[in-house]
């Protein structure tokens, strides 16, 4: 009787999972690897960070801020795998120091999100910045880092 009982159990999804906690041992459950586009900063200031992509649905460049990254820290600013190959970063130390590049994309002074951010730059505390150009060679994962 005892044997059926625990076949029933093997069977039962619930029944395994009983069995193994009722043993001591552990279950561990893989998951795919988190595709994401990373930025790290390797420098000694506090980093704002700001995000520009393109994309598809609506077809218009969006750009979006901001991440408040510590020294030797990094934050996931795009989570899922990457559907673009050139995506533009721009940061600031919130003092003198910042992290631009040559394509202009409009942020806001507050927390944001931002569409058609390569045409219009007319809200109330908007204005324009240089981005950096970034080519993550198509791959679903990419890590960015701003170095001092």
């Amino acid at each position: 009787m005892e044997l059926r009982i625990m076949l029933k159990r093997l069977t039962n999804p619930l029944g395994i999972l009983t069995m193994i906690a009722g043993l001591g041992g552990t279950l561990a459950i893989a998951t795919p690897a988190e595709a994401s586009f990373t930025v790290c900063n390797k420098d000694t200031m506090k980093a704002f960070v700001s995000i520009a992509y393109y994309s598809r649905s609506p077809d218009t460049f969006i750009s979006e801020g901001w991440w408040h990254v510590d020294p030797g820290k990094c934050a996931t600013v795009i989570a899922g795998e990457l559907k673009n190959k050139y995506y533009f970063v721009y940061g600031h130390d919130g003092k003198n120091g910042e992290w631009a590049g040559s394509k202009q994309f409009c942020v806001s002074s507050e927390e944001y999100t931002l569409a058609d951010a390569d045409k219009k730059c007319t809200g109330k505390d908007e204005r324009w910045e240089k981005f950096i150009p970034v080519d993550t060679g198509d791959a679903p994962n990419f890590t960015f880092n701003l170095r001092p």
